[in-house]
């Protein structure tokens, strides 16, 4: 065999082991909802999450609570979504956390509307160890009903490749300077944080 494809394996392989390096166990305790789940309409098992809303307007219903996390890593959210609403607004994967003034570092997705199970996807990052977590959100609706099964929340950066990618990006985003003037806060790097606090909003400083 040659050296060139010798090469090109001790690549591809360096690249899965680096994938295996950033990708993190599940940290959704019920991927498949087979202990909390309702027996209708399950993509794999069992059951599958479902959330109902009767015919009065809801402002917010939400289906599922707390996960603990790694403090500023990446974690990628992902799972099978459909859904229906009269009205309102069904969103999946939605994950935020607490800024010190209110709640922040929100990301979610849209639930595919109609019958048949599609792939959802977000990302998220916040500054503290837990994170409020939705696997199913209500806003808004009356008449809706959304199902979700098969999720997986798995970190795919660690802090320090989060802080890093935000660094290199330039972003301007109040979201990403807030967690850089945070990360650069606990380590006593006040330089750095006032340097950010110039770019930021009122509620960054």
């Amino acid at each position: 065999m040659s050296s060139f494809p010798r090469r090109l394996i001790s690549l591809a392989v360096m690249c899965v082991l680096v994938g295996l390096v950033q990708a993190g166990p599940n940290v959704f305790p019920d991927p498949s909802f087979e202990s909390h789940g309702d027996a209708a309409a399950a993509r794999t098992g069992k059951k599958c999450g479902v959330l109902r809303v009767g015919g009065t307007r809801e402002h917010f219903r939400a289906l599922g609570g707390n996960l603990t996390v790694e403090t500023f890593a990446t974690y990628r959210a992902t799972g099978w979504a459909k859904g229906t609403a009269a009205q309102g607004d069904l969103r999946a994967l939605y994950a935020y956390g607490w800024n010190s003034y209110g709640w922040a570092y929100m990301t979610s997705i849209a639930v595919p509307k109609g019958d048949k199970w599609q792939k959802v996807s977000s990302t998220f990052v916040v500054p503290v160890g837990q994170v409020t977590f939705h696997p199913l959100v209500a806003s808004g609706a009356a008449k809706a009903v959304a199902y979700i099964d098969d999720v997986t929340v798995e970190r795919i950066k660690t802090p320090e490749q989060t802080i890093t990618d935000i660094e290199k990006s330039g972003s301007r985003s109040q979201t990403g300077l807030q967690l850089l003037a945070r990360y650069y806060l606990e380590r006593g790097n006040l330089a750095k944080v006032h340097a950010v606090m110039a770019k930021g909003d009122q509620g960054t400083k």
